[in-house]
């Protein structure tokens, strides 16, 4: 009998013809929502499509989401602000010029405008305060990080920000949930320079790694030594392409493929720290994973 616990990469409602199934289609409804519940406990998986991250941060993202507040009522706001904040003022800095990187966002809707400071001059952490009426609480701080967007979706507020991979050499987005005056983490992603899918799918598919130590890459394609030490961490190396390696049987999410001197390649994501809900995006071949019948087309 197929265990639950071993479906690989498939399309789930091709599990009724596996096992022979003859139900109607309401119970084949309720049967695919429970075993795609299963599933995502088991991966880690999230609703955030991976091709939003691959678009980096938005050249519109100040006028989208950044509030435009009269003079007067700015300086109250940052006067309130600067009482709780550490203000860089290296790089001979003026306060002036720390309040143009220094923007009011409704974070909540309560009309309050809350802070996102990007003005340190370090390794340009990205600051975000809640505005609690007499004072400003911190909700984030993401080191080599900017402000990315919001999405608001059923009531629940989610905040994106987005690493620019300065100093670390890597690139990806924090998620966070907004919850009363706390946001809580949601899941981490980082994909040091890995390439962008040719083809993505509309929806997210599942597998296992068939083979212990399997090369998780840049890019589809071999070439290239090691990127990173053991771990998936440390010392960067430019002309390398493999980031890190993948354990038998370890559970990955595929998003898209694209192909390599006619070879096919699945971009997936894993989950490499279950604590931090850190996730890592990167290129695997295709015999490397283990499926069934509805990837085979």
């Amino acid at each position: 009998m197929l265990s639950l616990t071993r479906l690989w990469v498939f399309d789930p409602l091709s599990i009724f013809s596996i096992f022979n199934l003859k139900l109607d289609k309401m119970k084949q409804i309720l049967i695919f929502l429970s075993l795609q519940f299963f599933l995502n406990s088991l991966t880690g998986q999230n609703e955030r499509h991976l091709k939003e991250f691959f678009k980096g941060i938005s050249d519109k993202r100040k006028e989208k989401y950044f509030l435009k507040l009269p003079k007067s009522e700015q300086e109250h706001w940052y006067n309130q602000y600067f009482k709780v904040a550490s203000l860089d003022t290296s790089s001979n800095r003026t306060v002036d010029d720390l309040k143009k990187e220094i923007y009011f966002i409704d974070l909540n809707n309560d009309k309050l405008p809350d802070i996102v400071d990007e003005s340190s001059n370090g390794i340009a952490p990205v600051l975000i305060y809640l505005n609690c009426k007499d004072s400003f609480k911190l909700l984030i701080e993401e080191q080599e990080s900017r402000f990315k967007e919001i999405t608001k979706k059923g009531g629940k507020i989610e905040i994106v920000t987005f690493m620019i991979g300065m100093v670390l050499q890597n690139c990806g987005e924090s998620r966070y949930f907004l919850k009363n005056e706390s946001a809580v983490l949601i899941q981490k992603r980082l994909r040091q320079n890995c390439t962008e899918a040719t083809k993505f799918y509309k929806k997210s598919k599942y597998a296992t790694v068939k083979i212990d130590s399997t090369a998780l890459r840049e890019y589809a394609g071999v070439g290239g030594g090691e990127c990173l030490l053991e771990g998936g961490y440390g010392e960067y190396n430019k002309n390398s392409n493999i980031l890190m390696r993948l354990n038998l049987n370890t559970e990955v999410i595929i998003w898209g493929d694209a192909y390599y001197e006619k070879q096919k390649w699945f971009l997936i994501e894993v989950l490499v720290d279950k604590i931090e809900k850190e996730f890592r995006i990167g290129w695997v071949k295709q015999e490397d994973l283990e499926w069934i019948n509805a990837l085979k087309k």
